[in-house]
């Protein structure tokens, strides 16, 4: 889950694969939302928050094939 934005960042998503796969953020209480879809071949960069994860998500499926985290403070 997202904690707090206290660090603004920059995150590019570079899709090697050979599917359409989806950027979502990983809400306050867990949720998925969709920010965009990357085609193969291409990437995508997106403005957000040292402590926001990201799932990467196979469009044609929606299976989750890496959750990526910028920084998360675990004391808090």
């Amino acid at each position: 889950m997202s904690q707090g934005g206290d660090l603004p960042i920059t995150l590019t998503f570079n899709n090697l694969s050979e599917r359409v796969v989806e950027m979502a953020w990983i809400s306050y209480d867990g949720q998925l939302t969709t920010y965009g879809s990357i085609e193969p071949g291409d990437d995508y960069t997106q403005s957000t928050y040292a402590s926001h994860p990201w799932a990467i998500k196979d469009q044609q499926n929606d299976q989750v094939h890496a959750v990526v985290v910028g920084w998360c403070d675990l004391d808090n």
